[in-house]
């Protein structure tokens, strides 16, 4: 079985390039140019243009065809999907699974009405996230679970909605194919949301639910809608007198997992007094990838789902800035979380502008152990030309001396992503990619 991984993004909620960068008077006081983001404004910069964090794991069994899942549909999924989808000969999408419900995360689903609207492409999309997430979505967005709330045309997304929880494995639609979804930390809860309005449910019937039909209609198709109502969302309604419909919340899907037993997720234990975590999924998928893309602190009942998978082909980890940060990762988490987690490859993603893709690939050469601290290449197959000293950036310096004093000696082999890689895992385990085959 081959598997192939493409980052559809790697950059923070802000994305790279930032607009003050790009904005800034060079005539300003202290005025000091933003390599990452000018860059990535011109060709040989594109690797540090970085949209919203995402990826894409097609995988290809004999005798089936590839099953495409994708994490994460943020902010700038769309312009995502245009770039990479027909480079890649991508189309339908079998599963989405949301790591949690930040606005890079989940602010793109109104864009998949692209594949699902009139059945351009599929009639539906499965939408994977936890209780807390489908909340989310019902209050800030609640056309999308429930057509009774669209307006206009109409026009909005097919989803069905399935509830997943900590630790539980779930299957992506008879497909063999399982993922393990488990909590990490990022950042933390600041205050508690409203609690959002009722809604009907999931996105089927394919067309808008009408809620006030006049009397002479609303009799005659009473039975017939109810039917296909119960059915398709598993809710029941009521007609009134007056011929308008009242409308009972119902449940999303809830998956048949691996545990029969019911399951009551509590919020994990913070690290600090008094606070509580913001809880976001990292994926464990099919033995092949693990994906953490927003996290702050992987807490003990994560690792007790990773530790059971040592040496996966992939793992994809979060890092913001060179240092750590209230809610992600910095350099040295990460390469703490490389050695541990022990994949064949290693790439960071969810990073700011202010270290450059080529700053990033030095300091992991480094740590890889493929380059040595002075900028001497090591490894004479890896193809690098040597650095001096000096010619090392002071990001690169700071980037060297935070991952060296992580690793204790340890060399795993770690790189950046950057849009559009593409990661391929084959049949024996062994991994590549266009950068560094």
């Amino acid at each position: 079985m081959e598997s192939e991984f493409i980052f559809l993004g790697t950059g923070t909620s802000s994305c790279v390039p930032l607009i003050h960068c790009l904005t800034e008077d060079p005539k300003a006081p202290g005025y000091v140019p933003c390599h990452t983001c000018l860059s990535s404004l011109t060709p040989e910069g594109k690797r540090n243009h970085r949209r919203n964090t995402s990826g894409l794991l097609r995988i290809r069994k004999p005798g089936r065809d590839p099953l495409t899942i994708v994490i994460d549909a943020g902010k700038t999924f769309q312009a995502a999907a245009i770039e990479w989808f027909p480079k890649y000969g991508l189309r339908r999408i079998d599963a989405l699974l949301i790591t949690h419900a930040h606005a890079d995360a989940m602010n793109g689903l109104d864009d998949l009405r692209a594949w699902t609207l009139r059945g351009r492409i599929q009639p539906h999309i499965d939408v994977y996230c936890n209780q807390d997430t489908f909340r989310e979505v019902e209050r800030s967005f609640p056309y999308l679970v429930s057509k009774a709330f669209a307006s206009g045309g109409g026009d909005v997304p097919e989803f069905v909605w399935h509830i997943i929880e900590d630790n539980v494995p779930f299957e992506i639609t008879d497909s063999g194919v399982w993922v393990t979804p488990f909590f990490v930390h990022h950042g933390r809860v600041f205050s508690k949301p409203p609690d959002p309005m009722p809604t009907p449910g999931p996105t089927h019937p394919s067309t808008p639910i009408n809620l006030s039909k006049s009397p002479e209609h609303a009799q005659s198709d009473s039975n017939a809608e109810a039917t296909v109502l119960s059915h398709t969302l598993d809710f029941a309604t009521a007609a009134h007198s007056s011929g308008e419909r009242t409308i009972i919340q119902p449940q999303p899907l809830k998956l048949a997992n691996a545990s029969s037993s019911e399951r009551t997720v509590l919020p994990l234990p913070s690290t600090e007094p008094n606070i509580t975590p913001y809880l976001c999924f990292g994926f464990l998928v099919h033995g092949a990838l693990a994906y953490i893309s927003d996290t702050n602190f992987i807490p003990p009942s994560a690792w007790a789902v990773l530790d059971k998978h040592p040496g996966l082909p992939l793992a994809v980890l979060d890092t913001l800035y060179l240092q750590e940060f209230t809610s992600h990762f910095g350099i040295k988490s990460a390469m703490d979380a490389a050695t541990r987690l022990g994949p064949r490859r290693t790439y960071l993603t969810g990073m700011g502008h202010e270290v450059s893709h080529e700053e990033y690939e030095t300091l992991c050469e480094v740590a890889s152990g493929q380059r040595g601290a002075n900028g001497e290449v090591r490894d004479e197959k890896a193809g690098l030309r040597s650095k001096a000293r000096e010619e090392l950036t002071e990001k690169e310096l700071e980037g060297i001396d935070l991952a060296l004093g992580a690793l204790n000696g340890a060399t795993p082999w770690v790189r950046p992503g950057h849009d559009g890689l593409r990661v391929v895992i084959d049949a024996n385990g062994d991994v590549r990619d266009g950068t560094c085959p």
